[in-house]
């Protein structure tokens, strides 16, 4: 592991001061595509070894079927393929985003019979990954182990593991899921325990066979508009699940950074009571701030991205400078609020980057 971005990240984390304020990302294949052929670079260029970031993460097959990617069919325009989730998706070539849909659970009585393969079999992590987590689903990709001894000398490395939430939308859809959340709501909870059971072995290999200093945890649960359920019954289903996955893996010596797109200020106690040590991406079109959620939460709770680049310089300027102000003792980690999309222009990416490593020296 890159000793002095290692260092640079976990004094961020841990509320000291780093060295300056450590950055990651989190691209969409198609702004890569785009980057790529606008900067007239060869196929293998790595984004991420190109600007020099900070922290990258770097999955294993986590899906609870290891062999996942079954093509269903094939055009010019879309694949729709199962994933090792069970689910299918469709992958329009002309958009970044997938549909989910035809889950393999159909009804809550289906949780009890739905099973988790083997997290401890070699072929999570010695073999080539063709899942949903680590990719697109359909695209080959070389092998965690491989993935890691490729980046350990240049990046400071976290892996990765869903939270429960995560995985019951992928094996029975959010509506689905909402509907048992309302009728059923103790299978709800006993398959989040088992899904718990499953991620905590798989994050425990990442962490073991790579020394990894952290995991990020996949739990989308909210919209721009606010949660998907009650903070109420977050606590009372997700939650026991989620603060025993935390507690677990801390035991290993590693800090876990949890990933929610949308509107999550009302379960973020909930959060910081289960273990959680950072939140990602903190979109601004959520309302999410950073500036006000540090009055309230600082050293409780440290932030990851909160920076809108589909603004103007000026305005990316004007974000940047201050979260500055209130990141001199650490607590931030720079990224997009957002994954960085097609639509984002090159020129504002390398802006928002040159403004925090010419700044961000605390």
């Amino acid at each position: 592991m890159n000793k002095e971005k290692t260092e640079r990240v976990m004094k961020a984390l841990n509320y000291k001061k780093p060295d300056r304020v450590p950055i990651t990302e989190w691209f969409w294949d198609e702004f890569v595509e785009k980057w790529k052929v606008e900067k007239g670079l060869d196929n293998y260029v790595d984004i991420y070894k190109y600007y020099d970031l900070d922290l990258k993460i770097i999955s294993p097959n986590m899906d609870p079927k290891i062999e996942s990617c079954q093509i269903i069919e094939k055009t010019d325009k879309y694949v729709i393929f199962k994933s090792g989730f069970g689910c299918s998706v469709k992958k329009n070539y002309s958009s970044p985003l997938p549909q989910f849909f035809d889950f393999s659970i159909k009804s809550p009585q289906e949780y009890k019979n739905f099973f988790f393969e083997d997290p401890d079999d070699e072929r999570r992590y010695k073999g080539e990954r063709r899942d949903i987590i680590s990719g697109d689903g359909i695209t080959p990709q070389c092998s965690f182990d491989e993935d890691i001894d490729k980046n350990k000398d240049r990046f400071c490395i976290f892996g990765s593991i869903c939270a429960p939430c995560e995985v019951l939308w992928r094996i029975r859809g959010y509506e689905g899921t909402l509907m048992d959340i309302a009728l059923e709501p103790e299978k709800v909870k006993k398959i989040s325990e088992k899904a718990a059971d499953f991620m905590i072995e798989i994050g425990k290999n990442e962490v073991r066979r790579a020394n990894l200093p952290g995991l990020w945890i996949w739990g989308d649960i909210a919209t721009d508009k606010g949660l998907l359920l009650s903070p109420k019954s977050f606590k009372e289903i997700f939650f026991p699940s989620l603060k025993r996955m935390c507690t677990t893996l801390k035991k290993e010596g590693i800090k876990v950074v949890y990933h929610s797109d949308g509107d999550i200020r009302a379960i973020l106690p909930l959060l910081i009571e289960a273990g959680i040590d950072a939140i990602d991406p903190m979109q601004v079109r959520a309302g999410m701030d950073m500036m006000e959620l540090s009055k309230q939460y600082r050293k409780q709770l440290a932030f990851v991205g909160n920076v809108n680049i589909y603004e103007s310089k000026e305005k990316i300027k004007e974000q940047v400078f201050k979260k500055l102000k209130i990141a001199k003792e650490g607590g931030w980690i720079a990224s997009s609020s957002e994954s960085v999309g097609e639509d984002v222009p090159i020129e504002n990416y390398e802006y928002f980057i040159e403004i925090v490593r010419k700044y961000g020296v605390l």
